[in-house]
Formats: C-alpha cells, sequence, structure tokens
C-alpha cells in the first residue's frame, strides 16, 4: 500500500468511514411506476404535466419541436402534436376544458385544442406511422442534428 492510499485509510478509521470504503455499492431501488419514451431532451429542461379530467395522460415538450402525450396507466404513447418552430420547453392542460397550452424557445405560446370529428381508421394509422418514425429517429440521433446552439436563448 502506498503512503498516500494508508493516510487516505488512517484518516478514515479516525472519522468512522472505514467500512464504507469495503461496500459495494448498493442497487438503486426502482420507485416509479412508469417510464415514459419516444420525445428527446437534452438541450433545456422540459415541463412534464398530467392532463385529462382525472389525470390520465401525461405530457411533455421536446427537443424536437413536438408534444408527446402518453396514457399515464400504460405508458403507451398516444399522440404526437408538432407545430412549433423549435425545442418546446412549457407544456399545461386547461383544467375546466380540453385544451393545451405549450410554449418554447421560438417565442410563440400555442394554443392546442381538439377540432373536428374523431379520426377515420386511416388517419388513426397515418399517425401511428408519423409517431413510430418521429420516436425512431429521436433514438437514433438523426433529429438532434436539426438543434442548433443559436435556436438556444434565455427565455424572456
Amino acid at each position: 500500500m502506498e503512503e498516500e492510499e494508508e493516510e487516505e485509510l488512517k484518516d478514515d478509521r479516525e472519522h468512522g468511514r472505514e467500512e464504507n470504503r469495503e461496500r459495494e455499492p448498493e442497487e438503486l431501488v426502482q420507485t416509479y411506476k412508469n417510464k415514459f419514451t419516444g420525445h428527446y431532451s437534452s438541450n433545456t429542461i422540459k415541463g412534464v404535466a398530467f392532463y385529462g379530467p382525472n389525470s390520465e395522460y401525461v405530457m411533455s415538450g421536446s427537443d424536437d419541436a413536438c408534444i408527446y402525450i402518453w396514457e399515464r396507466k400504460t405508458a403507451k404513447l398516444l399522440r404526437i402534436l408538432q407545430g412549433h418552430e423549435s425545442i418546446v420547453n412549457c407544456i399545461v392542460g386547461n383544467p375546466h376544458q380540453p385544451m393545451i397550452a405549450s410554449s418554447g424557445i421560438d417565442k410563440v405560446i400555442k394554443l392546442w385544442e381538439n377540432t373536428g370529428d374523431f379520426p377515420s381508421e386511416e388517419e388513426l394509422e397515418e399517425r401511428r406511422r408519423e409517431m413510430e418514425e418521429i420516436t425512431t429517429q429521436n433514438g437514433s440521433g438523426q433529429r438532434r442534428e436539426t438543434m442548433h446552439l443559436e435556436d438556444m436563448c434565455v427565455q424572456q
């Protein structure tokens, strides 16, 4: 044992830390109920919000300028809303009506609400294909290249 290590061990013994040196790191305990994936977040912090009359959905912004909506109980990705020009950081649901407000670094606040009839099976299938393509791109890093540092700014 080198002199420096002996000195550290002596200091640990004096301060009651010796037993901690020999322990293996304990495994982290999983305390979360669900894991929501598909979105991309690396440039800025994103807000996450519950949505629906009984908080049955979870929403988040993403670096790919989209809003992601998952089913809370199953963590299944249900919808990706596209419309911002850049990163979406903040998202909140209206507590009294089915409306979402979102904002990001594109300096615009958008209000989203359902319009029209329930989508047809063909429209739903097209949405599923788009969601698969977007989440695949997010996982592979293809979309990350479209985010430029000059797009990042301090929000006011």
